[in-house]
C-alpha cells in the first residue's frame, strides 16, 4: 500500500480543494509534513486516519483499497483458521436484513462483516444523534446528523470494500411491507422498538420460513452476563417479551429465537419524556452492544450448520 496510497490521497485532497495544511488539520496531524510524506510514498497512513478520511469525505472504501482480493484473504485468515475455507465461503453467500441500526442492529452489522456476510440490506430511517454516542457503534461527534443507514454503509465498506449494502431508509411498518421481498434473506435481524413492526417482520419471515431473530429490551440494563439466546416461551424479565409473547400467540407462532436479558430493570434516576410522550429508556455502553454481538454469533452458527 505504500507505494499507491500516496497518489489516492492527493487526488482526494485536491478534489476537495484543500491544501495540505488544510488537509493534515482535518484529519487531525499536526502540521502537513506528514500529509507531504504520504503523498510522496514516504510514509503510510495509519488505518485509523484512513477511517477518519472516508468518515469525513464521504468517499468508498475502493477508493483507498483497490486490491480486493489481496485485503480479502488477508483479513479473514484468523476466521479461516476457526472454521476453515470452505465455511468461509459458505458465510460469503449469505444475505442478511438487518431492521434497525442502533445499538444492538449496528454491532449485528460490524460482526457480521467482519465474519464475512458481504451482502446487507438495512433499514433505518433515524438520523445519528448525539444521545448515541454512549452505545452505538457508529456514533460520534463526526456523523451527527447523518442518516444512520449511510454511516453504516461506510462503515461497512471500511472494513471489507466486497461488501454490498441496499438502504432502505424508512421505518418498517406493515403498510409498507410490501417493500421486501423476505424470501430473498438468508437471516432477518430484528433490531427494532415498534411492537407492531416486530410482529410483522416475524410474521412474514414465520410464513415463509426464513430464520429470524429478535432482540428484547435492552433498555435499564447494566450487566450483559445476563443476556442470552432463549426462545420467547421462556423468557422472564422482559415486558417487550410479554407483550410480544401475547401478540404472536394470537398469530399461532409459539416460538420465536430471541436475544433477552434475565436482569431485572433498573429505575432510571430521573425520566426523560420523549416527543411522543414516552418515557425515554436509560441505556448504557454494555448491554445492547453485546446483545448486537451475541445475535451475529448465532447468526454465523446457524450459517455454519
Amino acid at each position: 500500500m505504500k507505494n499507491t496510497i500516496g497518489s489516492k490521497i492527493k487526488k482526494i485532497r485536491e478534489r476537495n480543494g484543500l491544501t495540505q495544511q488544510e488537509f493534515a488539520r482535518v484529519l487531525g496531524y499536526k502540521d502537513k509534513s506528514m500529509i507531504a510524506h504520504i503523498e510522496k510514498g514516504d510514509s503510510d497512513m495509519a488505518y485509523d486516519k484512513m477511517i477518519l478520511l472516508i468518515d469525513k469525505f464521504n468517499i468508498d472504501a475502493n477508493e483507498l483499497f483497490s486490491s480486493p482480493k489481496e485485503v480479502d484473504d488477508n483479513q479473514f485468515q484468523r476466521l479461516e483458521l476457526l472454521i476453515g475455507k470452505e465455511s468461509l465461503e459458505i458465510i460469503k453467500t449469505k444475505k442478511v436484513a438487518v431492521f434497525g441500526l442502533g445499538g444492538v442492529g449496528g454491532n449485528v452489522c460490524d460482526a457480521l462483516a467482519r465474519s464475512g456476510v458481504q451482502d446487507f440490506v438495512l433499514i433505518d430511517h433515524d438520523k445519528v444523534d448525539i444521545s448515541n454516542i454512549n452505545r452505538q457503534l457508529i456514533s460520534n461527534l463526526n456523523v451527527i446528523g447523518q442518516y444512520k443507514v449511510d454511516v453504516m454503509k461506510r462503515h461497512l465498506k471500511s472494513i471489507n470494500q466486497n461488501i454490498r449494502v441496499l438502504m432502505k431508509k424508512m421505518f418498517y411498518l406493515p403498510e409498507n411491507s410490501l417493500d421486501f421481498d423476505f424470501k430473498q434473506y438468508d437471516y432477518v435481524i430484528d433490531a427494532i422498538d415498534t411492537v407492531s413492526a416486530k410482529i410483522d417482520i416475524i410474521c412474514k419471515c414465520h410464513e415463509l420460513g426464513v430464520p429470524v431473530i429478535s432482540a428484547l429490551g435492552c433498555g435499564n440494563k447494566l450487566d450483559p452476563t445476563m443476556l442470552e439466546i432463549s426462545d420467547i416461551s421462556k423468557t422472564s424479565y422482559d415486558p417487550l417479551a410479554k407483550v410480544l409473547r401475547r401478540e404472536l400467540r394470537k398469530r399461532n407462532i409459539n416460538h420465536l429465537k430471541v436475544v433477552y436479558s434475565k436482569e431485572s430493570p433498573i429505575e432510571p434516576k430521573e425520566k426523560i419524556i420523549s416527543k411522543n410522550k414516552k418515557v425515554v429508556p436509560a441505556s448504557s455502553a454494555f448491554v445492547p452492544p453485546v446483545a448486537g454481538i451475541i445475535i451475529a454469533s448465532e447468526v454465523i452458527k446457524v450459517f455454519l450448520n
